[in-house]
């Protein structure tokens, strides 16, 4: 197994811990996570740091202050992304493929519109994928489906098929 990345409220670093004495470790020590239950393993949620100040309030300090302030809390946040991107990526992994493999599908069929358009305006190109078309056609018909023996053997392709893609 990967060793497992943790970060705790108290310790602004991450922790490289092996995943055999995370959870010793955990139960000796008294930290504050968040445990997120994800098939097949347990991933635990990042807590960002708290600050006490924020740029938003009003305060006294000199824009130089402000600015190493936002300074700190830009570089914890910078800091902390890895981890976000790790548990969104154990939380949603199956949706995020799943959309994935539906926007390469609507990629290939559209790619794969725009060359059959493209080679339908080519002259004669069209008439020849409709006479390819209607032989294969003409083919298959007495191929499998003529007597009674071949459509037989088209019916038990078709299980088989089933069988080998269904399991």
């Amino acid at each position: 197994m990967e060793p497992e990345i943790i970060r705790f409220n108290d310790n602004p670093k991450p922790e490289v811990k092996n995943p055999e004495n995370v959870h010793e470790d955990y139960q000796t020590k008294d930290y504050q996570t968040q445990e997120i239950n994800v098939e097949p393993e347990k991933v635990y949620k990042p807590i960002p740091p708290t600050f006490n100040e924020s740029l938003f309030q009003e305060n006294d300090k000199s824009p130089e202050e402000n600015w190493l302030l936002f300074g700190y809390q830009a570089s914890e946040l910078i800091d902390a992304l890895p981890d976000y991107v790790k548990y969104f990526w154990s939380a949603y992994k199956r949706i995020i493929l799943a959309f994935v493999f539906i926007l390469l599908a609507l990629l290939t069929f559209r790619v794969l519109g725009a060359t059959l358009n493209a080679l339908e305006e080519i002259p004669f190109v069209a008439a020849v994928f409709q006479v390819i078309g209607i032989g294969y056609t003409i083919w298959f018909i007495f191929r499998y489906v003529v007597t009674v023996e071949k459509r037989q053997e088209l019916i038990d392709k078709i299980e088989d098929l089933k069988k080998y893609m269904i399991g």
